[in-house]
């Protein structure tokens, strides 16, 4: 019995991954053929680059959906931790992207109001995804644009502490 209850767990979890491959496959098709991503200010689509060298340290990736009122000063925290993390080491490099799950609230526009104000705002890119698909969505989205060598992500809330990252990056480095 136990031999046959094993082969029935075993079956059960390679129908399931079988499953799971196919619907992971279907949403690499469909974001490579329907590329429902436009980076705020070039209009155009933008395909992956999760293919291309990383060309920066750190990407922190922000998934966001109506959060006009939460994340600018998460935000400005976080670029103030970054540009100083830059001028402590010449060879830190970071970019932030923030990702626009569809928001009705003027998340963007928040967004871009940090930017022109605070130091830093021109490592950050807003990609705006045109429906609201869900954090998963917007969390790989950013993952897929990221150019880091290390990617994070945090949201846009703040719950994470923004000095952490730098224990999350050792943490990171000691698993590579």
């Amino acid at each position: 019995w136990v031999g046959l209850a094993f082969a029935a767990v075993v079956g059960l979890l390679s129908w399931g991954l079988a499953r799971f491959s196919g619907f992971t496959a279907g949403l690499d098709r469909e974001a490579a053929e329907k590329p429902d991503c436009r980076e705020v200010g070039s209009g155009r689509p933008r395909q992956a680059l999760v293919l291309d060298p990383p060309s920066r340290h750190l990407s922190v990736v922000i998934p966001a959906f109506n959060e006009a009122q939460r994340l600018p000063p998460v935000l400005q925290e976080l670029l103030a931790y970054l540009v100083g993390r830059a001028a402590e080491a010449k060879d830190f490099t970071w970019e932030v992207i923030v990702v626009d799950d569809g928001s009705q609230d003027g998340t963007v526009q928040a967004v871009a109001a940090v930017c022109r104000a605070e130091k830093g705002g021109e490592g950050v890119r807003v990609l705006r995804v045109g429906r609201n698909r869900g954090k998963g969505y917007a969390v790989r989205t950013g993952y897929l644009h990221a150019r880091g060598d290390l990617v994070l992500f945090m949201d846009a809330d703040g719950a994470t502490e923004i000095g952490e990252i730098a224990r999350m990056e050792r943490a990171m480095e000691d698993l590579l």
